[in-house]
């Protein structure tokens, strides 16, 4: 059964943002590998921490709006690989 198109615009527009949302964490996950700006080890190492808490929040997120939408989800549910 087809979702009103009203109602497909919102999901299609909250997945976007989902998608989005997910894109630029990956990509600050990326810049924490940068040399700091006056960050201690202890300080990256909680951002870490915490990024990776939000990256899975918000691709298990994507995943439950893809799910409602009815495709098949892309990737797994805890999120992105970590880099180590």
């Amino acid at each position: 059964m087809e979702p009103p198109p009203n109602e497909s615009r919102v999901l299609e527009d909250a997945r976007a943002r989902a998608r989005k949302l997910v894109e630029g964490l990956v990509r600050t996950r990326d810049e924490l590998e940068l040399p700091s700006r006056g960050l201690t080890p202890e300080q990256i190492a909680e951002g870490k921490v915490l990024l990776g808490n939000a990256l899975r929040s918000a691709a298990q997120l994507l995943l439950a709006l893809e799910d409602t939408a009815g495709l098949t989800p892309r990737s797994d549910p805890s999120g992105p690989p970590e880099e180590s």
